[in-house]
């Protein structure tokens, strides 16, 4: 009897340490996700070297240098603007005023010496004047076989030629200002020669160089002079020939 009542309080002791024991909880793992940003740098846009032509249609090789800066500086370009224009350099210091269509250039002799001179040009009038004829960037001629500037115009120091071989140059300071000179080509020179010159200063004084002298003019006679100047008649004829040919 006491055998069997040992025997029952063990098996009720195992049944109690049974019940008290706690299952592990069962640990899941979930795998990590990494997001990657990938990023791309776009290697930078190399200009394409340029092919100048071999010759240019007219023009004496002589000039060859010349219209090869002229055709680099008439490639397009972003300015920021968001508008095509040309590349600025020694003849083109406006760049946002022209358009590549619009450059090219013409062979002349001015003087009626045998040498041709160059005109690198734009079609449009560029300047402030009201000169019909094509706006003239610079002005070229030859001695020895090799280019000479004569002359370099911008906006507001601007050039016509007429048929006598004259050049008018307006050069202008402001609304109210300006330096009116005409030059001559002597025949086989290498520079222009001054022929006459009229400052004015509106409303404080006009006048008219001679000989380093100086003879007043009035305001009215300096104005009609400055028109005279920024569209003088008979303007001289010239074949344009576009730079990109």
């Amino acid at each position: 009897m006491k055998l069997l009542t040992a025997l029952a309080l063990c098996l009720t002791l195992l049944a109690l340490c049974a019940c008290g024991q706690v299952q592990p909880e069962e640990i899941t793992t979930t795998p990590s996700t990494t997001t990657e940003i990938t990023t791309t740098t776009e290697p930078p846009i190399t200009p394409q070297p340029i092919k100048y032509p071999a010759s240019y249609k007219d023009a004496p090789k002589a000039y060859k240098p010349v219209l090869d800066e002229f055709f680099y500086q008439a490639q397009p370009a972003y300015w920021g603007y968001g508008e095509t224009c040309v590349i600025g350099g020694s003849y083109i210091t406006e760049p946002w005023f022209t358009q590549t269509a619009n450059l090219g250039y013409a062979i002349k002799d001015i003087n009626n010496d045998g040498i041709p001179e160059l005109l690198l040009l734009d079609l449009n009038n560029v300047g402030w004047g009201t000169y019909e004829g094509f706006f003239v960037y610079a002005l070229f001629t030859l001695k020895d076989n090799k280019p000479v500037q004569l002359g370099q115009y911008w906006r507001r120091d601007y050039a016509g030629l007429t048929m006598d071989g004259t050049i008018y140059r307006v050069g202008s300071g402001g609304a109210k200002s300006a330096l009116l000179t005409t030059y001559k080509l002597k025949q086989n020179a290498a520079e222009l020669t001054k022929v006459k010159e009229h400052m004015g200063d509106l409303g404080i004084v006009c006048y008219e160089i001679k000989d380093e002298n100086q003879q007043f003019i009035t305001d009215e006679e300096f104005l009609e002079l400055w028109e005279f100047y920024s569209s003088p008649p008979n303007p001289m004829q010239f074949t344009f020939i576009p730079i990109e040919q």
